[in-house]
């Protein structure tokens, strides 16, 4: 279980830990597994039967916007991901250098062009999405998980596990361990 996170069958919540590594700059050229969650882990985005994902007009919208990243922050670029029933895994490419020198951070908020502020971004987009088109209902998690992927053995892990998350969806019985 990673640090600074804990998980039930029905619940996704992360605790008051800090859950970013402390000094890193995550506006940093580099690779990041992210994951996202629904609140109380309501199925909105998607259902797996079959081994095969069936997307929720939420789910689409997700898709969408994932794959428009890139148009909002030129200097990043999506890469694999999937969307589960109660969640989202997605990679994303930083192509830049660090942004630390541009602007200093302070305590408790995100530098500009990082990936709190893509992942913030992503998730305000879908929550607009879902109120205007009447999913009111529709909440995610107040905070994210990240991993900084640090080689190419940990990246073809992280893919591996992107690629076959849907197929463990129904042997698991949607309890995942991120």
């Amino acid at each position: 279980m990673a640090k600074g996170y804990s998980e039930s069958k029905n619940k996704c919540k992360f605790m008051s830990k800090k859950i970013r590594l402390e000094g890193y700059d995550y506006s940093r050229q580099g690779l990041y597994f992210i994951t996202i969650c629904c609140k109380d882990r309501v199925p909105h985005l998607s259902t797996i039967e079959k081994k095969i994902i069936h997307l929720t007009p939420i789910g689409e919208q997700l898709a969408i916007v994932w794959n428009e990243l890139n148009s909002h922050y030129p200097h990043a670029e999506p890469w694999d991901y999937v969307i589960m029933p109660d969640h989202f895994h997605g990679i994303i490419h930083i192509h830049t250098g660090s942004l630390k020198d541009e602007r200093k951070a302070e305590y408790g908020k995100p530098l500009s062009r990082s990936v709190s502020v893509m992942v913030n971004g992503l998730k305000g987009a879908i929550t607009r999405w879902a109120k205007i088109n009447h999913f009111e209902n529709f909440q995610w998690q107040p905070k994210f998980f990240d991993t900084i992927i640090r080689d190419n053995q940990h990246l073809w892990n992280v893919q591996n596990y992107i690629a076959n998350n849907p197929l463990k969806w129904e042997e698991d019985d949607g309890i995942h361990r991120f």
